[in-house]
């Protein structure tokens, strides 16, 4: 066999072992951080950066990927500022890299304004999901998960912002999505619901919340595994705000 093609095949071989190392370990941190393990997570995904850093490209998928998820780990942990330089690092890459509705790219800068938001960047987080959500408007349809996760954010955004009633519109609108799309006790439109509750508290609509809440909380008492027993919704209200 030729030397050259001789050692370009085990290059490959050794590319091939430690892409599928690194696929591994970031499967471990993912795993770590879904049950709660968040500093176990961040040190795995550091890691697994680390050595992306060194033997992958900047625009590759995959380091994209790990710091995307380190990124969300910090985030998880309290670590802000750490979670929104690299998730600005991230997104600065894939706008050179991928095309504006990428899926990847998307997923980053709602991230990236859910960080904002948690920083009390109130703003930045309205203008980046603002600018996310037009883009899913012409990309994804009305009842897409994504797109829905966005407007549900950007409702949140609204409210932090004392921008009431807008968030009132828009979390009506995903409620109504999600009563067509989702299972009566999903947590996505439980979650909402709730927070529909608060705006329309915020708003004077205390009826209305009470109501919402009531509902949820009827809902969940059948369908959560450890039903809270003995709560009002005025109980609710008091532990959202």
């Amino acid at each position: 066999m030729n030397i050259v093609k001789h050692i370009a095949q085990a290059d490959a071989i050794t590319n091939d072992s430690r892409l599928l190392w690194l696929d591994t370990q970031h499967g471990l941190a993912r795993a770590y951080l879904d049950d709660g393990q968040t500093k176990k997570a961040i040190g795995l995904f550091e890691h697994v950066a680390r050595i992306g850093e060194k033997t992958l490209d900047e625009g590759h998928l995959g380091r994209l990927s790990t710091q995307n998820w380190l990124a969300r780990a910090y985030l998880s942990d309290g670590q802000t500022k750490k979670a929104i330089g690299l998730y600005e690092y991230t997104a600065r890459i894939q706008e050179k890299t991928l095309d504006e509705g990428h899926p990847d790219r998307l997923d980053t800068q709602n991230w990236l304004a859910r960080a904002y938001l948690s920083d009390g960047q109130t703003k930045k987080a309205i203008g980046l999901l603002e600018y996310v959500a037009r883009i899913e408007e012409k990309t994804l349809d009305e009842g897409h998960p994504d797109r829905l996760i966005t407007q549900h954010w950007l409702a949140r955004a609204y409210l932090d912002d004392g921008q009431t009633k807008k968030a009132i519109g828009l979390f009506e609108h995903v409620v109504r999505i999600r009563e067509k799309t989702l299972d009566e006790g999903h947590l996505d439109r439980s979650d909402t619901e709730n927070w529909l509750a608060q705006a329309y508290l915020r708003d004077g609509q205390t009826k209305k919340a009470i109501g919402l809440l009531e509902y949820t909380a009827r809902i969940q008492e059948k369908t959560l595994d450890e039903p809270v027993v003995g709560r009002t919704a005025e109980d609710y209200l008091v532990i959202r705000l």
